[in-house]
This record gives C-alpha cells, sequence and structure tokens, in this order.
C-alpha cells in the first residue's frame, strides 16, 4: 500500500520527492514489493519521472559491489534520476542488502507465527523493524526516508539497531508500554 505523502507527491508532480521515496524506499524494503508498486504508478502518472543519463555508469559485477558503492549509487540517482540508473541499483540492493532481505523474511513468519496485534504488510513487525533500524541491519549510517515524510534515523551498528526492534516488537506484543 502507498503512503498518502508519495500518492500527494506524484498528484503534484514533485518529481525530487516521488523520485527520492522510490530510492529510499528500495533501502527500506530491500525485496522491492512495496516499490515495484509505487514505480509503476508514478511511470504511469508522470511522463518526465526520468531524465537522460548524464556521465557513465560505474558497473561491475554484482557479488563485488559493497555499502558504500551502494550508498554512492544512490547519490549519483538522487542527481540524474535516469532509466539505466535505477536499473542498476535496483539489481544492486538486493545483493548488497540480502541479509537484511532475508532477516526480514525470517521475522516475517516468525510475526505471523506469534499472531501480533497488527500483521498487516504495512505495520508488520519486520516492515516496522526495518524502518526502525532503517538500513543499520547492514551496517550503513545514513539518514532515509526525509523526503517520504519521516525522516529516520540510522544506527550506526546493527546492536544498536536489534534494540530498537526488539522494543518495538515487544510493544506489539504488549509487554512493553514505552518504547
Amino acid at each position: 500500500m502507498m503512503k498518502k505523502i508519495f500518492i500527494d507527491a506524484v498528484e503534484t508532480g514533485n518529481l525530487i520527492s516521488v523520485r527520492y521515496s522510490l530510492t529510499n524506499e528500495l533501502l527500506l524494503e530491500p525485496s522491492g514489493k512495496s516499490y515495484q508498486e509505487m514505480k509503476a504508478w508514478a511511470e504511469e502518472k508522470l511522463a518526465d519521472l526520468y531524465e537522460p543519463l548524464e556521465g557513465e555508469l560505474k558497473e561491475k559485477p554484482l557479488e563485488t559491489y559493497t555499502e558504500e558503492d551502494l550508498l554512492e549509487m544512490k547519490n549519483e540517482l538522487d542527481a540524474n534520476f535516469s532509466r539505466e540508473r535505477l536499473a542498476l541499483y535496483e539489481q544492486v540492493v538486493p545483493v548488497v542488502l540480502r541479509e537484511k532481505i532475508e532477516l526480514m523474511a525470517k521475522e516475517s513468519k516468525k510475526a505471523c507465527g506469534k499472531k501480533t496485534k497488527c500483521c498487516s504488510e504495512e505495520w508488520s513487525v519486520p516492515a516496522m523493524a526495518g524502518v526502525v533500524s532503517g538500513v543499520a541491519a547492514g551496517g550503513m549510517a545514513k539518514i532515509v526516508g526525509a523526503a517520504t515524510g519521516v525522516a529516520v534515523g540510522v544506527a550506526v551498528t546493527a546492536g544498536a539497531a536489534a534494540v530498537a526492534a526488539a522494543k518495538f516488537i515487544k510493544k506489539l506484543d504488549g509487554e512493553d508500554e514505552e518504547l
């Protein structure tokens, strides 16, 4: 389900917000489920979503990309939102953030087995743990989501993200009243 702030950005033609939302969505939910829906809708509504490619793509074998490469790619994509840059970014994100995708899938199975209070896709434990931890599970220290209206501070270590996610899960299960 797309967020209202993204829908509003598309409907008003706010290209910068739409582009940032798309690139951030892949970092927040790297399996790409919500991203694909958002991208398809934005492409349908915005004829000028993409820019012509400026400069060169820094392509190399997928398995050799690092988190630093991914952040550099995101910055380049934010500066030049071309189809070519986005296509490469879409290929690299699931490779670099493979562990995060696996963790989110595992947590999703675990959460549905626990029958938490909220188990919709948008508010599931793994989705919210992904928001709480941002991309810290991958060890990145960066602020993401500002363009979507949600500034997500990312911890430098996965340990701090795990503590935040654990508190959130306890809150969902009614075990902890305060976050």
